[in-house]
């Protein structure tokens, strides 16, 4: 759960504190935790994501990472079954780091956990109510999410988000608040 403190000196305003002030704030959050993690290239602790894998890699069209983005790149490869039937695919012998400057159109090859844009677009407010709100991960993306964020921690709010959203955001929703939504 996530907690946001404020001191007011002097007579506190009037305050609406209702859902859609709650929701306001888990927006936010949400929009923090993707600036941070999907275009500044950071995780939880600040530091840039480690690096992609160099092992080896193949990747079937239509499976696995071929279902979310058709493979590009890489050396041509054929998948024998034991059922005597083939697949064909392809073979990154530089890993996934390779797949993924192959498959993006972004040119930089540094971590940025997007390959299809899925996971950065299923971050959002899964439910809020006039006292609590829930940032979580929606759709087919949940599936994997955990997984990534075992690897490359990302989920969450660091000291430097919480700074940047009582910077940022707070205010104009504070205010809103304050006023009626007006």
């Amino acid at each position: 759960m996530i907690r946001v403190g404020a001191t007011i000196t002097g007579s506190p305003p009037s305050m609406r504190w209702t859902a859609q002030t709650m929701r306001a704030i888990g927006e936010a959050v949400a929009s923090q935790i993707v600036q941070r993690t999907f275009v500044a290239r950071r995780g939880l602790t600040g530091a840039r994501h480690a690096a992609y894998s160099t092992r080896r890699l193949v990747v079937a069209a239509g499976r696995g990472l071929g279902a979310r983005l058709r493979p590009k790149g890489g050396q041509p490869y054929v998948i024998h079954h034991r059922d005597g039937t083939t697949s064909r695919a392809r073979l990154y012998a530089g890993g996934y780091g390779e797949f993924k400057s192959s498959s993006q159109r972004d040119a930089d090859s540094a971590p940025n956990l997007t390959l299809s844009g899925q996971l950065m677009r299923s971050v959002a407010v899964v439910s809020h109510t006039s006292r609590r709100v829930v940032i979580g991960i929606r759709g087919p993306a949940a599936a994997y999410a955990a997984g990534t964020h075992a690897q490359r921690p990302w989920w969450g709010l660091s000291r430097a988000d919480l700074v940047a959203i009582e910077r940022d955001a707070l205010p104009a929703i504070a205010a809103a608040a304050v006023t009626g939504g007006r």
